[in-house]
């Protein structure tokens, strides 16, 4: 599974960061975004990766593993509302090239069933999980 990940997921985050960071001089400073916009390019290209770069040797120097299990479950919760957001905008870009569109409704019942879906299962491994650890990590 390691292997397979690293031979799909890799290559689309390098091509992800590629696409994110194609003149992001201009994106964060230029006229071209609203400033809401730009605050996020600065906040997500800039801001979170320092703080990551940061808290993972501070986990290491506090010597409590419990901490990482707690940025393990985290990143799973984010990680699975991303694939919602991600698999939904699959489908809508399918119906339109299908020229098969959904109804506001619909769209809706679609979204609400994804993201009780995401959160069932997330809260059901946290409910498997929480007696146990994976990798000695305790989450």
């Amino acid at each position: 599974m390691l292997l397979m990940a690293n031979a799909i997921n890799h290559p689309h985050f390098a091509h992800s960061y590629q696409i994110f960071h194609r003149d992001f001089r201009r994106k964060i400073s230029g006229p071209d975004y609203p400033r809401v916009l730009r605050l996020r390019f600065i906040a997500v290209g800039i801001a979170a990766p320092i703080v990551l770069v940061l808290f993972f040797p501070a986990c290491v120097m506090s010597g409590d593993p419990r901490i990482l299990g707690l940025a393990g479950n985290l990143m799973a919760f984010v990680v699975g509302w991303h694939y919602v957001k991600q698999g939904y905008g699959m489908l809508m870009v399918d119906a339109a090239l299908k020229r098969r569109f959904f109804s506001a409704s619909e769209k809706k019942i679609l979204l609400v069933n994804s993201y009780t879906g995401w959160l069932f299962s997330w809260l059901a491994i946290n409910v498997a999980t929480s007696e146990r650890s994976l990798w000695e990590l305790d989450y």
